[in-house]
């Protein structure tokens, strides 16, 4: 039998058995690629898991196979002729090498796929590196923390894989064919010039077809092409070049790209963007404490609640409210809809409310230091961990009098799921969890007032249901990622409604608590969103990734304010807000509605946006950093600058000058972490 096969396996050429080798590796990876593509973020029709950009119909799912199978042929072939050249000295027959070449080959994809699924696996869909930089406090070396026994096995396994499969080549070298002699050959060095040439101008298209190459991105082969073409063509050696989006406007020139710091008025447009930066004047936000001169000071909670809808205050579902006590505070007291969330995500959105400016970071005065010098007493307690997006250093968490969120509570009583112990970032405390720790440290403040209060209701967080909930609005509770599919929007929110009518009265029974013990009179209360959730309006799932209404604006609501408040207000405001209410004597709250107010909004941190924007109520500029290209009005068609007339040019410049003076300002004042994750 041992004779038959080497018979068998020596009458294929070497060109064959190569050709074979390269057709193995390129349909193992677009398989396992797009299954894994797929299940983690439902890229073919799908939609689903806060990503937008899932293709859809048969002519997108071909030009992913085509694009796909050109990036693997390239790549896979390269490797294994590259793997037929270092394997010569060791003269293997053809059946031998051809055998070792795919073994290193599909062991090489399977590697791959295998480590990107573990990461997915414990990051689930908030996965991209600017996440996972903020979430192990910008040390990647911290990802190994949830590494267990069971990768342990793994290892075990390989080892006898690779045992296996080198008694199977000891077996095959015993064929009477000659030693490998694969070379490549004037005309192979040719058609490897002439794919890489056609490849590198496919690159270009590709990079246009945002959803095609986010797909493509998460292939090993795509990526490794693409890290080459920008390493080569990167000229002046600044990390872009005319294959990263956006382009180098200046590739000759370090000192020029798409994401430099415009110096304001040096005579240089160090972005290639709108000119140089003029003066800094009315440009940028405010970032000065405003100093407390009562002599009698108002306590101060401030209250957010994870993906807060502006729609769900005083909106019934089935003919009940749905939020039935924050409809009376909202008929009580001061309530506005009309709140947009500057980032758009978590973390940043905590941060921007804290220190009333875009450009936090560790050397921003957050509420809680200025109140600590102010002579009050600073607690917090948060219903997630507050490491995420790095809020806890950031924000200097440690210093408070009192501070508690999930990484303080012994979860070993409880029921947690593989991917709970691997992924403690993804635990939330209940409102009740949240409230009683809440009171504890209330109780502490007797006698030590005034105080300052934040607390982080986590309910309303995707997917909307936790055990402890009861089923007012639903049936059953659905937390698998096949559920919030476009069909189940109706459904979804419904879900959503659930965990908001549960939220109410986890607030209720706070304010019933602060009638209780007098306090309500002596604080101010500041309740605000994070951020919405879209529920497909938009066609979306989630937020973070558009700029629109149904992903950026929210609610706030606002107990014993006063002074004025002008319409419509961006998260940087609210701070602003909580200062001017302790510094009058008058207790009257002016609010007035400027229709020429816009709030600006952006995608991604302020050192890499991928969209910038003026919101209003009825309004949305946006600009599109990758793209170049600009947009007047949420239903105009997008434009390239140069075809914009005057007016529009002059929009756009403000736009740009408002990021680049914040960026700038930020850079100046040390800030160059950011935190802008979910």
């Amino acid at each position: 039998m041992k004779v038959r096969i080497h018979r068998m396996l020596s009458r294929y050429s070497e060109p064959r058995m190569f050709a074979g080798v390269v057709l193995l590796s390129v349909s193992m990876a677009l398989a396992a690629e797009s299954y894994l593509l797929h299940r983690t973020y439902g890229y073919f029709g799908g939609g689903a898991m806060n990503r937008p950009f899932a293709l859809s119909g048969a002519a997108q799912y071909l030009a992913f196979v085509l694009e796909s199978a050109a990036y693997d042929i390239y790549f896979y072939g390269l490797l294994a002729l590259l793997l037929y050249i270092l394997l010569k000295p060791l003269k293997l027959s053809r059946p031998a090498s051809a055998y070792l070449v795919a073994v290193l080959s599909v062991s090489l994809i399977a590697g791959v796929v295998v480590a990107r699924w573990k990461i997915y696996e414990y990051f689930k869909a908030a996965f991209n590196l600017q996440a996972l930089k903020e979430v192990t406090a910008g040390d990647f070396t911290n990802l190994f923390g949830w590494v267990d026994f069971g990768q342990f096995v793994w290892v075990i396994v390989a080892a006898v894989i690779v045992g296996a499969n080198l008694f199977v080549v000891r077996w095959l070298d015993g064929a009477k064919s000659p030693a490998g002699t694969l070379r490549l050959g004037g005309k192979g060095i040719s058609v490897v010039v002439l794919g890489g040439m056609l490849l590198a101008g496919n690159h270009f298209v590709v990079g246009s077809q945002q959803s095609l190459r986010y797909g493509l991105e998460s292939k090993l082969s795509y990526s490794a092409i693409n890290a080459g073409l920008a390493f080569l063509t990167d000229f002046d050696r600044d990390g872009y070049g005319p294959f990263s989006l956006p382009a180098d406007p200046d590739n000759f020139d370090a000192r020029i790209h798409p994401y430099a710091v415009d110096v304001p008025a040096n005579g240089i447009d160090e972005n290639g963007l709108a000119g140089d930066l003029p003066a800094l004047s009315g440009l940028a936000s405010r970032s000065a404490d405003i100093p407390l001169v009562l002599e009698k000071r108002k306590n101060v909670i401030v209250i957010i609640l994870e993906t807060f809808r502006f729609d769900i205050v005083e909106k019934k579902l089935g003919g009940e409210a749905i939020t039935p006590f924050l409809n009376k505070l909202a008929a009580e007291h001061f309530h506005t809809n009309l709140v947009y969330s500057n980032f758009g995500t978590t973390a940043a959105s905590i941060q921007s409310v804290l220190s009333g400016s875009l450009r936090f970071s560790e050397h921003s005065t957050f509420l809680f230091e200025h109140f600590r010098n102010m002579g009050y007493a600073t607690f917090g307690v948060s219903g997630q961990t507050e490491d995420w997006g790095d809020s806890y250093r950031i924000m200097k968490l440690s210093r408070l009098d009192g501070y508690y969120d999930t990484r303080h509570k012994d979860w070993s009583s409880q029921k947690l799921t593989t991917w709970q112990r691997m992924n403690p970032q993804g635990l939330t405390l209940d409102y009740k969890e949240v409230n009683q720790k809440v009171f504890a440290y209330l109780e502490k403040a007797k006698g030590r007032a005034p105080f300052f209060m934040y607390i982080n209701y986590q309910d309303l967080h995707y997917p909307y249901y936790h055990a402890g909930m009861e089923m007012k609005f639903i049936e059953k509770a659905h937390t698998k990622s096949e559920f919030f599919k476009q069909e189940n929007r109706e459904k979804i929110f419904a879900q959503y409604a659930n965990a908001a009518f549960h939220l109410d009265k986890g607030i209720r029974e706070l304010f019933a608590y602060l009638e209780k013990r007098d306090l309500m009179r002596s604080t101010l209360v500041v309740i605000v969103g994070d951020h919405p959730d879209s529920f497909y309006e938009n066609g979306l799932l989630g937020h973070a990734w558009s700029l629109d209404q149904y992903q950026r604006r929210t609610s706030l609501l606002l107990i014993n304010g006063a002074g004025e408040i002008v319409l419509p207000l961006g998260q940087d405001e609210i701070r602003g807000i909580i200062e001017n209410s302790l510094n009058t004597n008058d207790r009257r709250l002016v609010v007035r509605h400027d229709p020429d107010k816009k709030v600006f909004v952006l995608v991604g941190g302020l050192k890499r946006p991928t969209l910038l924007g003026w919101i209003g109520p009825d309004s949305l500029v946006s600009y599109d950093y990758r793209r170049g290209r600009f947009r007047p009005g949420q239903q105009a068609p997008w434009s390239k600058p140069e075809d914009l007339d005057r007016g529009q040019k002059s929009l756009l410049k403000s736009l740009i000058n408002k990021w680049e003076s914040e960026k700038y300002l930020h850079k100046s004042t040390g800030g160059e972490r950011e935190s802008s994750s979910e």
